[in-house]
């Protein structure tokens, strides 16, 4: 769609394997944030992932807070910052627990309150892609919500004046 940024939607294990450092996840995650920086593409994630996001895994394994760290996570909902925060409405919250009901009446157990929270918000902000490292549930959840889930990956606009392989 000409003139609109391509709308991603960060689950808040996505910001967490970025504080975390993650090997082969948190440069792809640092590429998009970067990219949603300079307007090519949105990130957007649910406020509930600031209370989501708390602490890296360094941090938990040493039991021992970082005041760098703190500031990196700080620095990912600060205004005008790389990522636009979404409150938790009450059309959020009602399209979750019918996500919540939906999901159990599929066969598919349990969907926990803050998963579907972030569905129902990338679901009523009509996002392109649902970015979330939970693999296991991406097909699960593409056929509950009908969104695209995948992991993260760095998306390459296309060239200006470039044509297209035919």
């Amino acid at each position: 769609m000409p003139g609109r940024s391509r709308r991603i939607y960060f689950d808040a294990n996505v910001f967490l394997a970025f504080v975390s450092d993650e090997p082969g996840r948190a440069a792809v995650v640092e590429e998009q944030l970067r990219q949603s920086q300079a307007g090519s593409v949105a990130v957007l994630t649910s406020t509930v992932s600031i209370a989501e996001v708390a602490y890296g895994a360094e941090e938990k394994s040493q039991q021992s807070l970082d005041v760098d760290i703190e500031a990196r996570i700080d620095g990912l909902w600060a205004p005008g910052g790389p990522v636009t925060l979404v409150e938790a409405s009450r059309l959020v919250l009602v399209t979750a627990r019918s996500l919540i009901r939906s999901n159990l009446a599929l066969g598919y157990g349990r969907l926990t309150p803050l998963d579907a929270i972030h569905l129902a918000t990338a679901l009523v902000e009509k996002v392109d892609t649902m970015a979330t490292y939970e693999t296991n549930a991406c097909a699960r959840w593409a056929t509950l919500t009908g969104l695209l889930v995948t992991e993260p990956e760095v998306y390459q606009p296309p060239l200006e004046g470039a044509v297209p392989d035919s």
